[in-house]
């Protein structure tokens, strides 16, 4: 019964988002970092605050170790530092892109 029902109903179909979409069928290594280059910033970021958070974690769960104390400081800065490579890195790419006139992003 309920096939016959729905027997005339089509499902929508939703176009693929466009950052799924990766296209490496280029002609030189420019133009692959040139795709890629977005989806670096975004892995690099998610990277960049999970080490600050498990740093943070590890700084609470240390319990007076100086030891750990310093491990988690440790991350934690190296998160940040990592943070701004990433946000200078992005803004060096943009420069690049206005005094070459050409289109990375």
């Amino acid at each position: 019964m309920a096939a016959k029902l729905l027997a005339g109903v089509t499902l929508p179909s939703y176009p693929t988002p466009r950052s799924a979409k990766i296209n490496l069928n280029t002609d030189n290594l420019g133009s692959i970092i040139s795709k890629l280059l977005p989806h670096i910033f975004i892995i690099s970021g998610l990277l960049m605050a999970v080490m600050i958070i498990y740093g943070g974690f590890q700084l609470m769960v240390s319990g007076g170790d100086s030891e750990g104390i310093r491990e988690g400081k440790a991350k934690i800065t190296w998160g940040i530092v990592g943070f701004l490579i990433v946000f200078s890195s992005y803004f060096i790419v943009q420069i690049v892109q206005a005094i070459f006139n050409v289109q990375i992003f």
